[in-house]
């Protein structure tokens, strides 16, 4: 008994800190009560319901024994009665299970929810206060290489700094656009040409196409209008291209953009002549920080956000996003968007060496 104090105490702390308790305990109370209010009432109907049907039928004995006669139809009346009452009991139950277990798991579930809220918005903050420091760094050691009289081996750390700043400020931009794409309330949606951001992305990465000798290749007519936010499709499109250029065949790859509308949807297939993948990476590839084996690309760094984020941003679009591969080939993706004021049509790759993932509203 002494101890009791002590493990209340702690409990209490481990409720208001760690999620996981917090929502089981919701689980366990919830459940609990919704299970004791319905064994209650529901046994309170019944016992009453049928206290009158034996009731009556004890009258009904009473008048037999004193020699009278009694119907028989109103015994198999009361048979039915007792019958309707426990179908109407068990459905009654069932339905006041499932709206129960709807609120319960709507109440428990409350935590879990204020949890990722919190992280994703302390995520978002941290984003955006390393950008400044890091933005500093990184034109201090530009400046730097301005100095001539700075020696080949110091040069080469500066620029060294600067490619690993790239990629910091990539990942925690990836973060930003991450964050936000979890809070699509906060997105604004307008009815776009895909050829406007597809163009903007391949300005950006010609010159980081170029330094890795590869070509881009694109043909991209104007395109039915589809509604999106121009930010995170851009972005899909930045993290697509710029792994098609990474992962191509080193000192002569060719990364081919083509762009059309088909139905009542609009692709866009992004390929490359690269290394390829292999089965078991093409499970993997849209899962947080995963990454194929880095020693056989031209300089894949980063930590695998990157598709894990365009697979957020398909999902949010209600579109669907296709991989085919082949090691030693080359990779394609093919991402599919609605069409403004249609529906996108579900389909399945037709090759066993490829992913789909699909979404649909």
């Amino acid at each position: 008994m002494r101890q009791l104090p002590g493990w209340v105490t702690a409990s209490k702390r481990n409720y208001q800190k760690d999620i996981f308790k917090r929502t089981w305990w919701n689980i366990v109370v919830f459940h609990t009560f919704f299970v004791l209010v319905m064994v209650i009432v529901f046994g309170y109907i019944l016992y009453y319901t049928k206290l009158n049907i034996f009731t009556t039928l004890q009258e009904m004995l009473a008048i037999i024994a004193q020699g009278g006669t009694i119907d028989s139809s109103l015994i198999v009346q009361a048979s039915q009665e007792i019958d309707m009452i426990n179908l109407a009991v068990l459905c009654g139950m069932v339905v006041f299970a499932a709206i129960t277990g709807i609120i319960a798991a709507h109440i428990t579930l409350v935590p879990t929810r204020e949890e990722f809220i919190h992280r994703r918005r302390f995520i978002t903050a941290v984003a955006h206060e390393l950008r400044t420091p890091l933005a500093v760094l990184r034109t201090s050691n530009e400046v730097a290489l301005y100095d001539v009289s700075k020696t080949s081996p110091m040069r080469s750390v500066l620029q060294e700094n600067i490619e690993q700043t790239k990629m910091i400020a990539n990942i925690l931009n990836n973060l930003v656009v991450f964050s936000r794409v979890g809070n699509a309330g906060s997105l604004t949606f307008e009815q776009l040409d895909l050829r406007v951001p597809l163009l903007s992305v391949i300005e950006k990465l010609s010159p980081f196409a170029s330094r890795h000798k590869v070509e881009l290749k694109y043909s991209i007519p104007s395109l039915p209008l589809i509604t999106c936010n121009e930010t995170a499709v851009e972005q899909a499109f930045y993290n697509v291209i710029k792994n098609a250029v990474i992962y191509s065949k080193p000192g002569g790859g060719t990364v081919e953009i083509e762009a059309a509308a088909q139905d009542t949807y609009v692709f866009v297939r992004i390929k490359d002549n690269g290394i390829g993948m292999s089965e078991e990476d093409l499970q993997h590839i849209f899962e947080p920080f995963y990454r194929i084996n880095p020693d056989n690309s031209q300089s894949a760094t980063g930590t695998g956000l990157g598709l894990a984020l365009v697979l957020e941003i398909i999902k949010l679009h209600d579109g669907e996003i296709t991989v085919e591969s082949k090691e030693g080939e080359g990779t394609s993706f093919t991402l599919r968007f609605p069409i403004a004021s249609s529906k996108p049509i579900r389909t399945k790759a037709q090759t066993p060496h490829s992913v789909t993932h699909s979404f649909n509203s």
